[in-house]
């Protein structure tokens, strides 16, 4: 039989991985996860909340796009991203079917995050396409995080 790299006497105490150990980084991915959908959550509901409330031609200058769409297809987005905060919010609390309200709100999520910065891809506003690359890479990493820890 080989020995495992658990198994080998000539690794210290300390190298040997232990329940605390495991443990402890289990509750660091924990936290981690929920530090990045707490920030997801504030995004979207800021987002959100000023697609609702603030008047079309500050939206326009503000991000580009709203002046060449209609302005319900803008508010009825913020509705979305509002309640995208809602089920990222939702999916913390306990006794509710987290997993399937996240991967929802993670994939609308992902899918608009990525939509937009193609959009200014192609229309070279590199500041905005900047956002969205966060917004990506944070629902991905949501994504994996809350499939690993289930």
């Amino acid at each position: 039989m080989t020995p495992t790299r658990f198994d080998d006497p000539s690794r210290g105490a300390a190298q040997q991985p232990n329940r605390a150990r495991i443990k402890q980084q289990a509750h660091y991915r924990k936290l981690t996860r929920w530090t990045l959908q707490g920030w997801l959550t504030m995004f979207y509901l800021a987002a959100g909340y000023a697609k609702l409330t603030e008047p079309t031609e500050l939206l326009g200058l503000l991000l580009t796009w709203p002046d060449a769409v209609d302005p319900l297809f803008v508010r009825a987005l913020g509705g979305l991203e509002l309640l995208m905060a809602l089920g990222l919010v939702l999916a913390l609390a306990p006794r509710v079917p987290a997993r399937a309200i996240l991967n929802r709100v993670l994939a609308f999520s992902f899918l608009e995050s990525l939509a937009f910065f193609l959009f200014h891809a192609v229309e070279r506003d590199f500041g905005h396409m900047l956002v969205n690359a966060v917004l990506v890479a944070l629902s991905v990493i949501v994504f994996r995080t809350q499939e690993r820890a289930s």
